[in-house]
């Protein structure tokens, strides 16, 4: 009787949890008033992930995505994964931000949790500016639980002469320590970095 009682809790538990996990679709086309699905998609990560429960997934359809998203005080209890659909191209692209109201990164995590960022080509985030320094992906503050995946980071660029830019870089710069940060099977180049990596942890 004990053994029976264990598996049926185990059933539902599994059940409920699967459930609950949804899927958010976003287009480059589509719109931030739409529901989120395949069929009515979302256009920003940022509203996809104002609308993400813990579990669920961010599907971004393919296509060039000229936004630099903020990604501030999420947290997640379990992992919240942003990735191409179905393995089609999709690219954050910051060539035509405004430089004076743009983030400095294509993601800039802070302060959240259980994030994935997975199998995107995140390019062209350039200055001449000394006193702006660029990013792929910007990891600080109090995160935890952040992995960066299979994504390809390029032209990063920081062309003054004493400036700096990073691919990745995660910063410690709060008292309490980041953790759980897995950065793996990335591909980090054609950079202009000053006196900075290519990939920073620090």
């Amino acid at each position: 009787q004990k053994v029976f009682t264990l598996f049926v809790f185990v059933t539902v538990l599994f059940f409920t949890q699967s459930v609950d996990a949804k899927s958010l679709f976003i287009a480059p086309n589509g719109s931030d008033n739409n529901t989120g699905t395949i069929e009515k998609p979302l256009q920003t990560i940022l509203e996809a992930l104002n609308r993400s429960n813990s579990g669920d997934t961010i599907y971004l359809r393919e296509g060039v995505y000229e936004q630099l998203t903020n990604i501030r005080d999420f947290m997640f209890t379990k992992p919240v994964t942003i990735k191409p659909y179905n393995e089609e191209k999709v690219v954050i692209d910051g060539r035509n931000r405004d430089q004076k109201l743009s983030n400095r990164a294509a993601f800039d995590i802070r302060d959240s949790q259980h994030i994935v960022i997975e199998g995107l080509e995140i390019r062209n985030i350039e200055t001449d500016d000394r006193n702006f320094y660029p990013a792929g992906i910007l990891i600080r503050g109090q995160s935890k639980h952040i992995t960066i995946a299979n994504n390809n980071v390029h032209h990063i660029q920081n062309t003054n002469k004493r400036g700096n830019a990073h691919g990745i870089l995660v910063y410690g710069n709060n008292p309490v320590a980041i953790e759980n940060i897995i950065i793996k099977n990335n591909l980090i180049h054609h950079l202009t970095v000053g006196r900075s990596e290519s990939l920073t942890v620090s």
